[in-house]
C-alpha cells in the first residue's frame, strides 16, 4: 500500500502544478468589486514581459498554443496562402499578455479554474488518510517521513504561484519600502511606496506585529524595493518556515504511534489549505504558528525560557497568538511547591515575563508612537462573516424565519469549548492536555475574536489540532473546517456583486455543516484503527 500512497502523492503534486499554472490568469482577474487600475496595470505589466520572454525563449511553445498552416491551403477554388510566423507569434504574445493580465478568465471560468484543483487536491489528500488509517503503509516506519516529503514538494510548488484570492503578499512591499525610506507604516503609507504594485494608493497602514515590520524593511533594503527580488525573499522565508512547520509536527507528534504521526502530517501537509494560502498567497500566518509549535517543541524539552521567547516572537509577527500566554503562565510551577497559589505562581513567572518584554520593546521600540499603532489592526476586524453563526442565518433565510438567538447561541459554544478545555487542563496538566489546550485556545481566536474566518485563519487551529492526530473531538472538528475552508472566498472573488445569501451565508453553511458531519460521522470510516490502537 506505501505505493499507492506514493501514487496519491504524486496525483497531488501535479494536480498542485496546475493550480499553480492557473494563477497566473487568476490572479489578474480577482477582486471584489471592479478591479483597482493599480491591478489592471501590474498584471498587464507582468504578462507582457512573461510573453517577451516566452518570444524569445521558447517560441515553438507559443505556436503550438496558437496553431496556423505552414503551407498554402487550397478550399474550393480559393486558394489561402501560408499563415505568418511572426505574425502568429506575435498574436500568441498578445494573447498570453491578455490572459496574464485577467482579461480572459469569466467569474464561472475562474471559479472553475480555482475550484476544481482543490477539490482534487482535497480528494487525493484523504485517500491518503484513508490508507494511512486502514493499511499496513500507517504503520510502516518510513511513513511519517515520505509523507513528510511530499508535503515539503507541494509548498515548494505553489511558492511558484501568484497570490489569487487578496492581494495582501503584495502589502508587505509597499510597508516595507516605507520603512526604508524613513517612514513609518503603522501611521502612513506614502503613495510612492505603491508604485508597480497591483493597488491604487491609499492602502491599508500596517496590521501586522512589528517583528514583520522589521523583515519588510530588511528585505526592502536588500532588494531597494524591487518586486521581482522582494517576490523571491518573501516566497522563499514562507516556504521554508511552512517547511519548518512540518519538521515541527513531525517531531512533536514523535511519542505517537507511527500511523498518529503520519495522519498529522497528511492533515497538514497534504490538504491544500496550508500549501495554497502560505506558498501560493503568501500569508505570514506560517511565521506566527512556527513560533507556536516551537514554543511546545521547546516546552517539551524543559527549555522554558527559550519557550516563552519563542511565543513572544509569535505575537511579534501577528497578535493574536497573545492569548497562549495564559497556558506559557500556567507551565511553570515554582520549585518545591507541589499546590502553588495564584501568587506563587506569578512570582515564578516574573523571569519569563521579563524575556518576553525584552522582546516585545526591541521589537515594538522602533515603530510605536501612539495607540494609533492599532487603529488599521483594529480596523481590519470590523466586519462579521464566515462564521458557524452565518450557517446558521443561512438555514433561517432558507426557512424564511429569523434564527439570530439560536445563531448567537451557537457562537458561544466556542468560548464554552476553550474554557472546559482550559479548566481540564489545569485539573489533570500533561503533554496531551497541553496541546488540546492550546488548539481550544485557537478555536475562540479564530471564530470570536477574529470577527471572521479568511481561509488562512483557519490554520490557527488546524495546525495546533493537528497534533491530536484526531485523538480528540476538538481536532475532528477541526479537520472538517480545514478541508472546506479554502472554498468559500473563492465565491465572493468571482461573484462580489452576488447577495450577501450567496457571498457569505451559503458557504458558510456548507462548511460548517460539513465540519459538524465530518466531526460525528465521517471520523467513523477513518478514525477507527486509531481509536482502536489508543484504547488497546
Amino acid at each position: 500500500m506505501k505505493r499507492v500512497l506514493t501514487l496519491l502523492g504524486a496525483l497531488n503534486l501535479v494536480v498542485l502544478l496546475a493550480h499553480a499554472a492557473l494563477s497566473w490568469i487568476e490572479a489578474g482577474a480577482a477582486t471584489y468589486g471592479e478591479r483597482p487600475h493599480g491591478q489592471i496595470v501590474f498584471y498587464r505589466e507582468i504578462g507582457a514581459r512573461v510573453a517577451g520572454f516566452v518570444e524569445r525563449a521558447a517560441p515553438d511553445l507559443l505556436l503550438a498554443a496558437r496553431p496556423g498552416a505552414a503551407e498554402a491551403r487550397i478550399v474550393g477554388n480559393i486558394t489561402y496562402p501560408p499563415d505568418d510566423r511572426d505574425a502568429r507569434l506575435r498574436r500568441a504574445g498578445h494573447e498570453l499578455t491578455y490572459a496574464i493580465a485577467g482579461d480572459l478568465v469569466g467569474a464561472d471560468k475562474f471559479l472553475d479554474a480555482y475550484v476544481l484543483p482543490l477539490v482534487l487536491s482535497t480528494l487525493f489528500a484523504l485517500g491518503a488518510l484513508l490508507v494511512v488509517a486502514h493499511t499496513d503503509a500507517g504503520s510502516a516506519p518510513g511513513t511519517p517521513r515520505l509523507i513528510r516529503r511530499w508535503a515539503m514538494a507541494y509548498v515548494v510548488v505553489m511558492g511558484f504561484a501568484m497570490p489569487v484570492l487578496v492581494p495582501d503578499f503584495w502589502l508587505s512591499f509597499a510597508w516595507g519600502r516605507t520603512l526604508f525610506w524613513g517612514g513609518n507604516p503603522y501611521y502612513e503609507v506614502p503613495a510612492a511606496a505603491v508604485q508597480g504594485l497591483p493597488f491604487d494608493a491609499p492602502i491599508l497602514k500596517m496590521t501586522y506585529g512589528p517583528l514583520w515590520a522589521l523583515i519588510s524593511w530588511a528585505i526592502a533594503g536588500i532588494t531597494r524595493g524591487s518586486v521581482l527580488w522582494s517576490t523571491l525573499l518573501f516566497k522563499a522565508l514562507l516556504v521554508g518556515t511552512w517547511i519548518g512547520i512540518l519538521h515541527l509536527v513531525h517531531r512533536l507528534t514523535s511519542d505517537r504511534s507511527v500511523r498518529e504521526q503520519s495522519m498529522a502530517l497528511v492533515v497538514t501537509g497534504w490538504l491544500p489549505l496550508g500549501a495554497v494560502q502560505i506558498g501560493g498567497d503568501g500569508h505570514n500566518d506560517a511565521l506566527m504558528l512556527f513560533f507556536i509549535l516551537l514554543w511546545l517543541f521547546l516546552t517539551d524539552r524543559g527549555q522554558g525560557r527559550w519557550a516563552t521567547a519563542a511565543l513572544a516572537l509569535s505575537v511579534s509577527v501577528k497578535y493574536v497568538s497573545a492569548p497562549l500566554f495564559l497556558l506559557d503562565l500556567l507551565l511553570v510551577k515554582p520549585r518545591g511547591v507541589a499546590s502553588p497559589t495564584i501568587v506563587q505562581s506569578v512570582r515564578a513567572y516574573v523571569p519569563h515575563a521579563l524575556i518576553a518584554v525584552v522582546i516585545w520593546v526591541a521589537t515594538f521600540a522602533p515603530f510605536f508612537d501612539s495607540l494609533a499603532f492599532f487603529a488599521e489592526t483594529t480596523a481590519v476586524r470590523e466586519g462579521y462573516f464566515y462564521l458557524p453563526a452565518d450557517g446558521v442565518q443561512a438555514i433561517g433565510h432558507l426557512l424564511g424565519v429569523n434564527l439570530i438567538l439560536l445563531a448567537l447561541a451557537v457562537q458561544l459554544i466556542f468560548p464554552l469549548v476553550t474554557l472546559w478545555l482550559l479548566w481540564r487542563y489545569w485539573r489533570a496538566p500533561s503533554r496531551e492536555s497541553l496541546h488540546v489546550a492550546v488548539a481550544g485556545m485557537m478555536l475562540s481566536v479564530v471564530f470570536i475574536a477574529a470577527g471572521h474566518v479568511w481561509p488562512w485563519y483557519a490554520l490557527w487551529l488546524t495546525v495546533p489540532a493537528a497534533l491530536l492526530a484526531g485523538s480528540h473531538l476538538l481536532s475532528r472538528w477541526s479537520l472538517g473546517v480545514l478541508i472546506g475552508a479554502p472554498f468559500p472566498l473563492a465565491v465572493w472573488t468571482a461573484y462580489p456583486e452576488a447577495s450577501e445569501f450567496r457571498r457569505f451565508l451559503l458557504p458558510s453553511l456548507v462548511v460548517y455543516a460539513f465540519a459538524l458531519a465530518w466531526m460525528l460521522v465521517a471520523w467513523r470510516v477513518y478514525g477507527r484503527r486509531v481509536d482502536a490502537a489508543r484504547a488497546g
